[in-house]
């Protein structure tokens, strides 16, 4: 989401070719609370104004479903991954896996222990 808001993003290109591709189609995201609450921080240290409601207005156009957190599993999950893997990386993978998803994230290193798991 960082990406798809902020223009000068190393990543920004990829997200909206991304997003252009899927189009109106019904494909579904999720989010957890965890990783929403991230995103409005790194937002707001970024300094994007009324970064709240361009978040909320984003979520609901890219048909996003945010999702309870389950920071033990995250915790416990992430004992068995690398150790630069910050907990919201590992609850990214974890949440792929619990709900048969694809992480939508331009990150190697998290894409990586994704299809290795």
């Amino acid at each position: 989401m960082i990406a798809l808001i902020v223009s000068d993003d190393s990543n920004h290109h990829k997200v909206l070719e991304f997003f252009a591709r899927v189009g109106d189609s019904e494909h579904r995201f999720i989010m957890s609370d965890l990783i929403y609450s991230e995103t409005l921080t790194v937002l707001r240290n970024k300094k994007i104004i009324d970064s709240y409601n361009l978040l909320s207005k984003l979520i609901s156009q890219c048909n996003i479903l945010i999702i309870s957190s389950h920071n033990r599993d995250y915790i416990e999950f992430s004992e068995h991954l690398p150790s630069y893997l910050s907990i919201c990386d590992c609850s990214v993978i974890y949440d792929a896996q619990q709900y048969n998803a694809v992480p939508l994230s331009f990150d190697e290193k998290l894409m990586k222990h994704y299809l290795q798991s």
